[in-house]
Order: structure tokens, then C-alpha cells, then sequence
């Protein structure tokens, strides 16, 4: 069936009394624009109409596209909601006889509504404060730590779909537009949204089931952005609509000299590790390997989190002495890792064998460390894919930055 366009919308909903089924939201009443069109917001394949109520302000949204299997998610959405209030998302009612157009009958969502502005608009008027964005940062690591626990997954975690209303405690943040969202109960069902490609995997597109690890990728997407604007805000651009810091070709080719990871190398510490995590990410296949964002932030030992370096090959890796004395130098540089079980551990992870760290390798002739260098220099991450990702796992498994 073919759904209304928003013109059809904004002439039915000049009328709610007349084209809206619910009795409750026959009694509101809808605003004009100056020029005295009704007022309306349009993304996602929708309209939103703002409708005051017997005092109270929702909002009626209004698809123009066939939404799916909404019916069931909303209302399942609902029911968890209930039982797993959040502060972060707001109260929607699905109407499957929600508004008459043409003589055809069409469903619409009345919901809370969000006032704000989108993320992306917000940090266009306060991008030159990094107190702000860095409050930002971490009311949006707030969002995901309780989306975690209550079980939500978005779906869809852009900047449109993320409200801000300044100054409110001191930054209030709501997700909106639920379309894609899961909870208990409707997992693993295909999904009819593959979100803004600057905020997805690569292979999110291909990959239409819906899943519990659905949000991680976006997620440290966003995270990595406010940090990174709190640090350097000169790197916003007004009015930028693609997302917020990366293209949808930094994730497919983020070694490229193109790409915007190539200019964040000089960032503190905690932002190059995330900037790290998330170039693996991008790499790796199978987004069931990610970890959530607070458990990648608390844990120290990050080879324990990180699963997206590919297996190395069968065949043990022959190493000539530079290559030990490397790992060597890794080794005396982090001093955590002195014993032999953790030398075997970091060996069997990398080659499939055990390399003792008193070998009979002449270590003493190589010093890959001289001062203010760092370890990883260009020319061993471009020599080979391997050693690229060999270097990459060192690096991680020994927490070495430098």
C-alpha cells in the first residue's frame, strides 16, 4: 500500500478533530508557522506534528513509508518500558488506526514530546566550549551504560536522533525515534533500518538482523567524536550534515592517508587508544566480537577486550632478531609482563608457539626505543598486512602508547 506524502499529512492534520481515530487526541490542537502552514519536522521517512493535549505537548509522527513490523515492536517497547523505565527515552503509544488521508486508514505514534535541539545543532552554537562537549561525552556514556542494563538497543544512534536541552542538569539528553529499536522479545528479527552510514559499520547495511551488539559500533563512534571535539573544536565545521567526525570512507579505509584518523595521532592517550579500538573495529567482519563501550573504558588489560585481529596463520611465524628484540623491548618497556606464563600467553595469541624471554636471541644490538620516538615506526606498519597487525596486537596486548 502506498503511504501519504507530507503534504497530505499537513492537510489532514489541520483538522485532528475530523482525521484522528483516538477520542483523546481528537481534542488537540496543532501550531502554525509564521506564514501560517501547520507546523511540522520531517526525517526518517516521517512527519512529526506537535499537539498540545489538554495542556500537555506530544507528538503525533506520521510515516511515509511502509514502517514495518512497528505494531509489535512499539508495543513491546512499551511493555519493557514499563517494567525498565529510562530517563533517556521518552513514552510512545502505536496506533494501528491512527489517522484517516484519502480515505485510506494509516498508522501514527503519539509520543512525549522531546524539547531541544539535535546533537548536530547544538554543537554548532556550542562547539567553542569544551566543558560543554566533554559534559556531553559523559551524559552520553550515561545513556549507554543504562541502555546496557535495562536491555535496550537503539538501532539508529545518530545525531538526529539525539536531543539536547542546555542547561538542564547540566545537560539533558533523550534518544528518539524507536523504529529500529529491540528489546527482550523482539530480537533477531530483520531490520528495515540500516542507519546513517557515518555512525555504522561498514557491513551493517549487509547485515539486517537485528542484535543485542547492534549500538557498540555507533556508540564509540559518538564517544570518540565529543572527546575529540573537546580537544580540538576547530575540527567542527558549521552546519555539516555528513555526521560528526568520520565518512563513511574512514570506517571502510581507515588507513588511508585520506583518512580522518591519519590527523588525531597526536591526541592524548585515552582518545588514541579508543581512535585504535575503533580502526580494528572497522577492520573486523563480525560485529558480535564487539565489546560495550564502559566495559572497553574500565579494562586496563585491552587484549582481553579487543577480538577483531584476525587469527594468525597455522604455521608458526619464524622471527629473525630484530623482530625479538622488538618484542623484547615491548617487554622490558611494560614491566607487567615479566613472567613466562604471560610471555607464553602473548606467543601462543600471536605465532602458536612459546618463545622463552631469555632465548638465546642477542637482544643488546637493537634499540628500538630511542628518546621522544615512538615505537611503531612507519616503516615495520608498512612493510607487510601481518606485521601491520602484529604490531597493532603488541601494542594493545602491552598497553604501550607513545
Amino acid at each position: 500500500m502506498k503511504y501519504p506524502q507530507i503534504q497530505d499529512y499537513d492537510r489532514v492534520m489541520k483538522s485532528p478533530d475530523r482525521f484522528l481515530f483516538d477520542q483523546y487526541l481528537q481534542k488537540g490542537k496543532t501550531a502554525k508557522t509564521k506564514s501560517g502552514s501547520i507546523l511540522g519536522f520531517s526525517g526518517g521517512f516521517s512527519r512529526a506534528y506537535p499537539l498540545w493535549c489538554n495542556g500537555k505537548k506530544l507528538g503525533i509522527r506520521c510515516w511515509t513509508k511502509n514502517p514495518g513490523e512497528c505494531k509489535k515492536r512499539y508495543e513491546q517497547i512499551k511493555n519493557h518500558q514499563s517494567n525498565y523505565p529510562s530517563p533517556y527515552l521518552i513514552n510512545c503509544n502505536y496506533f494501528e488506526k491512527g489517522i484517516s488521508v484519502n480515505n485510506e486508514v494509516y498508522p501514527i505514534l503519539s509520543m512525549d514530546w522531546v524539547n531541544g535541539i539535535s546533537l548536530d545543532n547544538f554543537l554548532d552554537k556550542y562547539i567553542s566550549i569544551p566543558k560543554v562537549t566533554i559534559l556531553l561525552a559523559e551524559e552520553f556514556l550515561n545513556i549507554v551504560k543504562d541502555l546496557h542494563q535495562k536491555k535496550y538497543v537503539h538501532g539508529d544512534i545518530q545525531h538526529g536522533n539525539i536531543i539536547i536541552d542546555f542547561p538542564i542538569h547540566p545537560v539533558k539528553m533523550t534518544l528518539i525515534d524507536y523504529d529500529s529499536m529491540i528489546v527482550p522479545g523482539v530480537e533477531s528479527s530483520k531490520s528495515t533500518v540500516v542507519g546513517v552510514e557515518s555512525y555504522q559499520h561498514p557491513l551493517r547495511s549487509k547485515n539486517v538482523i537485528r542484535h543485542e551488539k547492534m549500538d557498540y559500533f555507533s556508540e564509540i563512534v559518538i564517544y570518540i567524536s565529543l572527546l575529540v571535539y573537546a580537544e580540538q573544536p576547530d575540527l567542527w565545521k558549521k552546519g555539516q550534515d555528513h555526521g560528526l567526525l568520520f565518512t563513511e570512507d574512514d570506517f571502510i579505509n581507515p588507513n588511508s592517508d585520506k583518512s580522518v584518523f591519519q590527523n588525531l595521532k597526536h591526541l592524548p592517550r585515552k582518545i588514541r587508544y579508543l581512535l585504535d579500538i575503533l580502526k580494528q573495529y572497522c577492520l573486523h567482519e563480525n560485529p558480535n566480537d564487539f565489546e560495550p563501550l564502559e566495559q572497553i573504558l574500565k579494562c586496563k588489560n585491552t587484549s582481553k577486550i579487543i577480538t577483531t585481529i584476525p587469527s594468525p596463520p597455522e604455521a608458526p611465524v619464524k622471527l629473525d632478531n630484530n623482530w625479538c628484540s622488538i618484542i623484547q623491548a615491548f617487554s622490558e618497556k611494560k614491566r607487567h609482563a615479566e613472567d613466562n606464563e604471560s610471555w607464553n600467553e602473548l606467543n601462543l595469541s600471536l605465532f602458536g608457539n612459546s618463545i622463552a624471554p631469555n632465548s638465546t636471541y642477542n637482544y643488546s644490538h637493537v634499540d628500538p626505543f630511542p628518546k621522544k620516538v615512538s615505537p611503531i615506526t612507519p616503516t615495520y606498519v608498512s612493510q607487510d598486512n601481518f606485521i601491520s597487525k602484529l604490531i597493532r596486537r603488541l601494542r594493545i596486548y602491552f598497553n604501550l602508547y607513545p
